[in-house]
């Protein structure tokens, strides 16, 4: 393996995170075209994201442990060559059927690097450093995810629906020959991949209500996001008959929302006063716009509702995770896991239901993510009533 002076850890853990992170956005302005092309209905392809995340579900609970017994570089490989044939069985599906399989598979590799990266990144750094090689990382990702949807609609436009997976397949060939090659195994210290030490770790975790309650909430948040990016591209394109460059304008302002905010949350959060204030601000403004899209009847206004709640969850985010890490931070790779997970399945769970229930009208889709968002109310309101439990050494 040739040494990091010839291409630098942060370059290939970009890389590798770059395909994951962008796979699904770049492909939403083609939903009614792939709709058209297997000649299915438009909940039928919302759901291509149902299975991409039931992917995600399975794979989040394995790589992290996997990683402690095999090593990072192994567990990257191994992802990264599963999400390369579920990009591959997409661009190539001549079937509704199997381009769920591969969207799948796509899922079940893409949720690697998502684990592992920022395992890679606690190995080999420490302090300020980690910090701000985290930072470095989340800046670059947060910038190619507001790019996603209108490279996904260039590329659309001029290669059709097939050509967004086509590039997501090169990007992660090119992530996977980078790991081969250039990426050091920074797991020195292997542990056995002992499954009733790892079950138990997780019922742990579920017996915990403060942790459920600060991974529920966020995992919620995103779930309602994911059911409006299912639903955007026939909201738009179809309902409102906006054509592909406007509809990807709309795209890009809400995805930017949570990904600029995202990238600067740190600031952010000083400027609103701490991190218990900005998270109130964030959690009230995400519910309030949520609530109110219920009213929104013009894209314009769901597109500045949406913005609003991508900005009010971009902020509460960040404290909510690192405090539910915090109940338990002996097992944290195994609680990030089990909190990708848990995201996961919500994801699978509220987009499937959606999609059944969409059939083009704004108020279906909102109906759903009110819903899911009084979780959230509701989950918030009893942790003024439950007794948080104490962490056991």
């Amino acid at each position: 393996m040739l040494t990091e002076k010839w291409v630098p850890l942060p370059f290939i853990l970009v890389v590798s995170l770059l395909a994951g992170c962008i796979e699904v956005d770049m492909s939403v302005p083609s939903f009614p075209d792939m709709a058209v092309s297997f000649g299915v209905s438009e909940g039928y392809i919302q759901r291509t994201i149902t299975y991409n995340f039931l992917g995600f579900v399975f794979g989040a609970l394995i790589y992290g442990p996997l990683s402690e017994s095999i090593g990072r570089r192994k567990t990257m490989l191994i992802g990264g060559a599963i999400m390369l044939l579920g990009a591959l069985g997409c661009t190539y599906a001549t079937s509704i059927d199997f381009l769920m399989l591969s969207r799948f598979m796509q899922g079940l590799g893409a949720c690697t690097p998502v684990v592992v990266v920022y395992a890679i990144i606690a190995d080999r750094y420490q302090g300020a450093t980690m910090y701000s090689m985290i930072g470095l990382v989340n800046a670059f990702i947060s910038i190619f995810m507001s790019l996603a949807p209108i490279i996904g609609g260039w590329i659309n436009k001029y290669w059709g629906w097939r050509g967004n997976y086509a590039v997501v397949a090169v990007i992660t060939t090119a992530a996977v020959l980078l790991e081969l090659f250039f990426l050091p195994e920074t797991k020195k210290e292997k542990t056995a991949f002992d499954f009733k030490t790892i079950l138990r770790s997780y019922l742990r975790l579920t017996a915990n209500f403060r942790f459920i309650q600060l991974s529920l909430i966020p995992s919620l948040f995103f779930a309602a996001y994911m059911v409006f990016i299912a639903s955007s591209a026939f909201l738009y394109r179809e309902t409102f008959a906006l054509s592909l460059p406007s509809f990807v304008v709309h795209f890009f302002i809400i995805v930017s929302s949570f990904s600029i905010p995202s990238l600067f949350s740190a600031r952010i959060i000083a400027m609103l006063g701490g991190d218990k204030r900005a998270e109130k601000i964030g959690m009230i403004l995400a519910i309030v716009s949520i609530f109110s899209l219920l009213l929104a009847t013009t894209p314009y206004a769901i597109t500045i509702l949406m913005s609003l709640f991508c900005f009010g969850f971009a902020i509460c985010y960040p404290t909510l995770f690192a405090r539910s890490m915090s109940v338990y931070p002996e097992i944290y790779g195994v609680a990030a896991s089990y909190t990708m997970s848990i995201r996961s399945l919500l994801v699978v769970a509220i987009t499937g239901m959606a999609s059944y229930i969409f059939v083009g009208r704004p108020e279906e889709m909102s109906y759903v993510m009110a819903s899911v968002v009084g979780l959230v109310v509701l989950l918030s309101m009893l942790s003024f009533i439950a007794v948080p439990s104490k962490v056991k050494e």
